[in-house]
């Protein structure tokens, strides 16, 4: 079993307020704790934060406050983009800069995105990975409905989930894939389901495929 952790909203490693960087900090330290107790290797996914004066300065923030952190912390964080402020495109750049692990969000990129394609940056994406001997990350999820759209739905959209499957086919590389869905491990099940019916796709297990 994968496990890793994603702090709530209340740590936000670039914000302008001192004491805000301290206490998400502390935050850190104690999933990293918490993780290192469970004899769980530490790792925590993270948005790049605050958008305080623009993305520019915001990712600078980040930037100082992330080269501050202990090694150790360092090495536990992932960054995933948002659905509102940093996309792909952003997140990618930073971790790249940082060596950090970069996690997809594909339903944050259908809600933020730039004009740059998603196709061309997975390779990118996949790299970030390559010194952390671990499939490469990635989380999706479906729009509970149009005017909704940022919230997740119960279940998922398997046309959706089969275009992203075979956008991803061409890196030839096995990807861990979590589900973000409401109604968690019926989400799961049903998906193999489905994915069972409308595919000639190799079914190894209840939750893994080979296409």
């Amino acid at each position: 079993m994968r496990i890793d952790t994603h702090p709530d909203q209340f740590c936000v490693l670039n914000s302008t307020k001192k004491e805000v960087v301290e206490q998400s900090i502390q935050i850190l330290k104690f999933h990293y704790q918490l993780l290192t107790n469970l004899k769980i290797t530490p790792h925590m996914i993270l948005h790049i934060g605050s958008s305080t004066f623009g993305k520019k300065q915001a990712i600078a923030r980040f930037k100082k406050q992330f080269l501050k952190l202990p090694p150790t912390l360092q090495q536990s964080i992932y960054l995933e983009n948002d659905d509102k402020i940093f996309t792909v495109n952003d997140t990618l750049n930073l971790c790249e800069e940082l060596h950090i692990p970069f996690v997809l969000d594909y339903h944050h990129h259908c809600c933020n995105h730039d004009e740059i394609d998603l196709t061309s940056l997975l390779p990118r994406i996949v790299n970030t990975w390559k010194d952390t001997k671990l499939n490469p990350k990635m989380h999706f999820s479906s729009p509970k409905n149009k005017k909704e759209f940022r919230n997740h739905s119960e279940y998922l959209d398997i046309q959706s989930f089969l275009k992203f499957l075979q956008t991803l086919k061409p890196l030839a590389t096995d990807i861990d894939i979590m589900l973000e869905c409401k109604a968690k491990d019926d989400a799961l099940f049903r998906l193999m389901r489905q994915i069972h019916f409308y595919t000639d796709y190799i079914i190894i297990n209840d939750s893994t495929f080979l296409i």
